[in-house]
């Protein structure tokens, strides 16, 4: 018995170790709509077939199947892991076993479970359904082990949550009660907006009572969505949502509306938001990452805003990083409010800016391009400016003659922060009490990674008073 203990510990420590052993994917940029976005650091998936039931009727199919699915997964990046036959006590270890693994702990990566085998739904006492996989062991004939021996959704979803994977996609090529997930019929959302949230998706076969042919269409039909056939708006990629949509229409359609897949999103409003993101096969936007690595935002629009008004869809980044002499707070020292609706350049709003000089000799704040973010530690989130070739700002004062700098990429001394090793910066600007436009040139400077693209400061000496007040509004990078 210890032999055989020893033996299981060692094939489960063994798969979860054998993922991240695999070759490490090479980080990309996708171009969603009119962004290059940096998608995930690493994609695993998990195949778990069955077909020797020890209690229930063999199935022919699912260990061949979780092989085409491997080499489909494995065309588009992914790291593939297949457990084939696990019993009860090997099926619930390792499920339990991943959330605290090196897998199941990485953040900015997608993790694909897929099941395939039998399933159970049982009728609880407040009369809602549940749904069970079925190890290969799991006695049907004895009630309370078959019970205690399949792994419920409950478990499934307490997985989910567990997972520190920003996308988790789960799949069931088996039919039961999709009681504990919201059932989606919904649009997908823009693909760069899906990639920014967590979200723990799920896919069913069928309903509770609907049975899924042992030759499973919803494994020919994921395999082909993939591969682009759920590509609905032809952008390049395909979200979980789309995949459950073309699931659940194909299969329904083939079937004669003998069989329905389910799909949904967990009841959880902290990780509904996202959507999972598979990159077609002929998806031609994709680029290799540069040598250094790390995730990238690269622009391609004619104008790329830092500001174009408070609510604008169009902004990027984040105001977060104050500065200040130091010992002094920044927030004592400056007052910033992006929704100054009495003097905008255009649109409703603009950026109102007062500094208090009797705390603090100078002040400014960075635009970064996440919160509080210097560059410190290691990031996925920057931004690729190499194509711009200069940045506009329009900016006023309130009484004239304030006077203040602007630089781009003032991170470069740190370990993770911006590419240019010296930033880009105007010369010391006089402002009138009329908008002007102010235009920084950009040649010249190495803006691959940037983690700060905007940034004012302004002190006492150049001004000589007490305080200032000044305005910004219409801040964008030229692109070529």
């Amino acid at each position: 018995m210890f032999k055989k203990l020893i033996n299981l510990t060692f094939m489960l420590v063994f798969l979860l170790i054998s993922l991240r052993a695999l070759p490490q994917e090479r980080r990309v940029w996708i171009q969603a709509q009119d962004d290059l976005l940096f998608l995930y650091q690493d994609k695993f998936a998990l195949l778990i077939g069955i077909s020797n039931y020890q209690y229930l009727p063999r199935l022919i199919y699912p260990l061949s199947d979780c092989e085409e699915i491997r080499r489909a997964l494995e065309e588009l990046g992914f790291q593939v892991q297949i457990l084939r036959n696990p019993t009860s006590n090997e099926l619930r270890n390792l499920l339990r076993g991943l959330p605290y693994s090196e897998i199941g702990r990485c953040e900015n990566s997608a993790l694909l479970l897929y099941f395939a085998g039998h399933c159970h739904t049982e009728r609880m006492a407040d009369g809602r359904r549940l749904g069970y996989i079925i190890p290969i062991d799991s006695p049907i004939h004895e009630a309370q082990r078959f019970a205690t021996m399949n792994i419920s959704m409950n478990e499934i979803v307490e997985l989910a949550t567990l997972l520190r994977n920003r996308h988790v996609l789960m799949l069931f090529d088996c039919c039961f009660s999709g009681s504990l997930f919201n059932l989606m019929r919904a649009t997908p959302s823009p693909v760069n907006i899906s990639i920014l949230y967590p979200v723990r998706q799920f896919i069913t076969a069928g309903r509770e009572d609907e049975e899924a042919p042992d030759e499973s269409l919803f494994t020919r039909f994921f395999i082909n969505g993939i591969r682009g056939e759920a590509d609905f708006d032809r952008n390049g990629f395909v979200t979980g949502t789309e995949l459950g949509k073309f699931l659940q229409e194909r299969v329904e359609r083939e079937t004669n509306g003998r069989q329905h897949p389910q799909f949904g999103k967990i009841n959880n409003p902290e990780l509904d938001k996202g959507d999972f993101v598979f990159v077609t096969p002929n998806n031609r936007m994709i680029m290799p990452a540069p040598p250094e690595g790390g995730g990238f935002i690269r622009p391609n629009r004619q104008r790329w805003y830092i500001y174009k008004d408070a609510d604008s869809e169009e902004n990027h980044g984040e105001w977060t990083n104050w500065m200040a002499e130091e010992g002094q707070n920044p927030r004592r020292v400056m007052e910033l409010n992006l929704r100054d609706e009495a003097f905008p350049y255009s649109g409703r709003t603009a950026i109102k800016v007062r500094v208090n000089f009797q705390n603090s000799d100078w002040g400014g704040i960075a635009v970064a391009s996440l919160p509080n973010y210097w560059g410190e530690q290691p990031s996925e989130f920057c931004y690729d400016l190499s194509n711009a070739q200069r940045l506009i700002f329009h900016a006023k004062g309130e009484l004239g003659g304030e006077c203040i700098q602007v630089k781009v990429a003032i991170a470069g001394d740190q370990p993770y922060g911006d590419s240019a090793r010296t930033p880009a910066a105007t010369r010391w600007i006089t402002l009138s009490t009329e908008w002007q436009m102010y235009e920084l040139s950009l040649e010249g400077y190495n803006l691959r990674r940037v983690i700060t693209p905007f940034c004012f400061v302004t002190d006492r000496p150049h001004n000589n008073r007490e305080s200032i007040t000044f305005y910004l509004d219409e801040i964008y990078f030229v692109l070529r």
